[in-house]
């Protein structure tokens, strides 16, 4: 048993070594994602202000793209630590920004002014509401079929950019699809992937409903 125990013992050791370095990898990675990400936030804020997005069919140019490529040192002593390459891409859309009528400072109580999208039938008090912003899901076209939006609806091929597609012709591909609707794109460009979000008075919403998230 003695011997047994020799044998196994630095094994073991050597496993959890191993595991807490990759964890410890992944920490700094994640890290590092989260960083790249808000100075694309900010940059997409920038872009807004030193060129207004217009609107139409969604190019690269409208998107703002960091890749950062850096050494990772792994934290195992001397004789455990070694150095990985990591890379993080991070995608992010230009701020489209928001146009609205302007309010006048005339003492009296100004009106309440909410946010729409196109062909919807609810309201939004909140510009950063979850349902107004679009998360863009990169996913392989055989496993579309299993997933499912935040409204548990199965996504099908938008009509637009799939128009004349067959099963056959997207095997293998990459398809995009937002986290609300039901339909997925052959193109991350398509028009009807984005959501254009417009700032109305509340006397205007008409038959519209409040959000339940933020109404």
């Amino acid at each position: 048993m003695t011997v047994e125990a020799a044998l196994i013992m630095p094994l073991f050791l050597f496993a959890v070594i191993a595991l807490l370095s990759i964890m410890d990898m992944l920490r700094t990675y994640m890290q590092t994602e989260m960083k790249l990400y808000n100075s694309a936030r900010d940059l997409a804020v920038v872009s807004y202000s030193e060129k207004p997005y217009t609107t139409g069919p969604m190019s690269d140019a409208d998107w703002i793209r960091l890749k950062l490529v850096y050494p990772a040192r792994s934290r195992g002593g001397s004789l455990f630590a070694h150095t990985l390459i990591l890379e993080n891409h991070v995608n992010v859309h230009i701020f489209n920004g928001y146009s609205g009528d302007p309010v006048k400072d005339n003492g009296q109580k100004q009106e309440e002014y909410v946010y729409v999208t196109e062909d919807s039938n609810v309201y939004h008090r909140s510009r950063g509401c979850s349902h107004l912003n679009v998360t863009i899901r990169e996913v392989s076209y055989g496993s579309i079929g299993s997933l499912r939006s935040k409204e548990g609806a199965k996504y099908y091929l938008c009509p637009h950019c799939g128009k004349g597609m067959k099963k056959g012709d997207l095997a293998g591909t990459t398809v995009y699809a937002s986290d609300y609707g039901n339909r997925f794109h052959t193109s991350r460009s398509c028009s009807h992937l984005k959501r254009t979000v417009y700032r109305i008075p509340l006397s205007r919403a008409g038959g519209r409903r409040p959000c339940l998230d933020c109404g």
